[in-house]
């Protein structure tokens, strides 16, 4: 009877038994089911970060303005009919231009003509790419001042044998900072109810008032004035800029502040102006390297080539993966060393494909040889025949160029998609670089 009664007990007992280590194996293999869970989770993660972070080293590494506007006029020619006849001469030891001196007019009417006829087309090409009614940042380069009474590069270089013109823009900060507040105000400068008439107003009462601020300065400074800046200096405009916010009404979606590089939004017309203009390339980061030691002093040849082609590579890595230049601008003018660093320099780096042969007609191009002096426009010349010859005949373009201080920047240059051409095509002509211009200048025979 006790044995009887104690089988229920019993059954009783071995299924608590079970029951607890059901229990507990449920427990062990739930808690070992979550830490899997969450082991593959924090590995989702890393590999989440660990591709953002790729990523962001690949934007920071192949980060590029783009080339919105491309200005350049040699003798009376300009655009991409430079490079037109660059290629018809093919020849890297002889120019496109006349060498004998009575090929030209030395009268100083026809010096003036052909310096305006290069200052339209230069600067039609870039600003006329910029968005209206807006004033842009500008870094004007000039040669040295050779009569020492504080003339300054916008007067000189309209006098020059060129002239050379560059329009960068980032669409992402547009997108960013611009684009979400933009108004929809009418286009009418002239209308003083609307912030950007209220702008455009203040910004040419401004510069009528900044000639006499500069003048003052300058007697301040002892220094004897004989000329007028043509337009004022940022520091000027960006410390007057707080007498305009006082008088704006800051309306339109978003919340928009006002900044010293964007005092007012946009309207819905000048955003539309900017997504229409073409982008003609990408300029890609500047690498720049040192030809001399760790005392200043210049490098031997073998180790300017070395340093070269160091930097050669690390603007490789500028391009986007896949790319590689497949064309090379430089200036030997007064710098026959740069010529001599840059041919070891690639010739070392031909063995792995990496590149390009400087004495091969289509690889190599000296501005110097094939144009002439262009002086301290050299850099802009090449960035600018750089992106048209990358625009029409594809590849990218490198540029070489030196600097005051005797070092060499080497700059990669890359062309538009397709579609961004097909883009181009539609808003600007076949050929952007040409469109708005009177067909001037020499013909192609």
């Amino acid at each position: 009877m006790v044995l009887r009664d104690m089988k229920p007990v019993m059954a009783w007992g071995i299924a608590t038994i079970v029951g607890s280590l059901l229990v507990i194996f449920g427990t062990h293999w739930w808690g070992n089911a979550l830490a899997s869970e969450k082991a593959e989770l924090a590995n989702y993660r890393n590999q989440i970060e660990a591709g953002k972070a790729k990523q962001q080293a690949m934007q920071a590494r192949t980060y590029a303005l783009e080339i919105r506007g491309v200005g350049l006029g040699i003798y009376t020619d300009g655009q991409s009919k430079i490079w037109q006849f660059i290629k018809k001469k093919n020849d890297n030891f002889a120019s496109i231009y006349p060498q004998d001196a009575k090929d030209y007019d030395p009268s100083l009417t026809s010096r003036r003509n052909s310096a305006d006829i290069k200052a339209r087309i230069a600067f039609k090409n870039s600003a006329g790419e910029a968005v209206a009614y807006w004033p842009i940042p500008v870094f004007a380069l000039g040669p040295p001042d050779p009569y020492a009474k504080g003339y300054r590069a916008e007067g000189l270089i309209n006098e020059g044998r060129n002239a050379a013109t560059l329009l960068v823009t980032r669409s992402d900060r547009v997108d960013r900072y611009i684009r979400p507040f933009v108004t929809r105000d009418a286009e009418d400068n002239q209308d003083k109810k609307t912030d950007l008439g209220k702008l455009w107003a203040f910004y040419w009462e401004r510069d009528r008032a900044f000639t006499d601020w500069y003048v003052a300065a300058e007697h301040a400074k002892g220094a004897e004035v004989s000329t007028d800046p043509s337009t004022m200096s940022t520091f000027y405009w960006q410390s007057q800029l707080p007498n305009l916010w006082k008088t704006i009404s800051n309306r339109g979606p978003g919340h928009f502040e006002p900044s010293p590089w964007l005092p007012v939004r946009w309207a819905e017309h000048q955003l539309k102006e900017f997504d229409a203009a073409p982008v003609l390339g990408y300029l890609h980061r500047p690498i720049k390297v040192s030809m001399q030691d760790e005392h200043g002093k210049r490098l031997k040849p073998a180790l300017q080539a070395k340093a070269l082609q160091a930097g050669w590579l690390k603007a490789l890595d500028t391009l986007p993966d896949g790319q590689k230049p497949v064309r090379v601008f430089y200036d030997t003018t007064d710098n026959a060393e740069a010529e001599i660093a840059l041919t070891n320099a690639l010739h070392s780096l031909n063995t792995d494909g990496q590149g390009l042969d400087v004495g091969n007609v289509d690889e190599g191009y000296d501005i110097g040889r094939r144009l002439g002096n262009t002086g301290v426009s050299s850099a802009l010349v090449e960035i600018n025949l750089a992106t048209i010859a990358s625009y029409h005949d594809g590849g990218a373009s490198a540029v070489v160029y030196a600097g005051s201080d005797g070092s060499l920047t080497v700059q990669m240059i890359s062309p538009p998609d397709e579609a961004r051409k097909a883009k181009n095509q539609q808003n600007r002509g076949a050929d952007p670089f040409k469109y708005g211009l009177p067909s001037a200048g020499r013909s192609k025979s």
